[in-house]
């Protein structure tokens, strides 16, 4: 029989470990497919940053959000503000996106 408290000996503490291994894999799951593109429809929609591709000739816009209202005079309604090689402008309709990663912690050699 083993001491460690973490490997269950009896068959209701193997179900609560399957039930918390099942969990933890959803978890993981959701994590991966968040980081995948995604329809541009499902796009959050609340200024939310945001990377988007598919517009301005398939480059991928390092930084996006959407607003309502654009403060440009030239154009009018909603709209996709975008940020690339250090420049914002409004895009065209992009088709896909998806979440920003997480950024890498301070000392863990990330850019």
């Amino acid at each position: 029989m083993s001491d460690d408290k973490n490997f269950p000996a009896h068959g209701a503490s193997w179900e609560a470990r399957a039930r918390v291994a099942e969990a933890k894999l959803a978890a993981l799951t959701r994590e991966r497919d968040a980081l995948t593109w995604q329809p541009i429809e499902t796009a959050p929609k609340d200024s939310t940053p945001i990377l988007v591709t598919g517009c301005n000739g398939g480059r991928v816009i390092l930084y996006a959000q959407f607003f309502e209202e654009r403060a440009d005079e030239a154009f009018k309604g909603p709209g996709w503000l975008g940020c690339f090689e250090g420049m914002q402008m409004w895009l065209a309709e992009p088709t896909h996106w998806m979440p920003l990663p997480t950024p890498p912690e301070a000392g863990t050699g990330g850019a």
